[in-house]
């Protein structure tokens, strides 16, 4: 999926879009209470989020090939890895306010 979007300008922007579309929502949804660490580390990771996209939009090449390198042949456990990170302050988050 990387390399079609590493040759594609137009997957490109799509991409970078959605994130910053997401990253935004994720970002604005949060509020900043210092005394609530939950709510810091999501809004951060939102910021993080639109820092990404906006690497995305404007090197893609460049962003793409230090991804490539840096991750090598482990696409799928870091896509795991993510995954468990999402779903744990899903967890979190859901028990909260449960």
């Amino acid at each position: 999926m990387i390399g079609e979007v590493e040759g594609s300008p137009a997957l490109q922007f799509l991409c970078g879009m959605l994130e910053l579309l997401v990253g935004s929502l994720v970002y604005l949804a949060n509020p900043w209470i210092p005394h609530d660490l939950l709510t810091c580390i999501i809004k951060a990771l939102g910021g993080l989020m639109m820092a990404e996209s906006l690497a995305i939009l404007f090197a893609c090449d460049l962003y793409t090939q230090m991804w490539l390198k840096t991750l090598g042949n482990f696409h799928k456990g870091w896509a795991g890895i993510t995954t468990l990170i999402g779903l744990a302050l899903t967890v979190i988050g859901m028990a909260r306010f449960g």
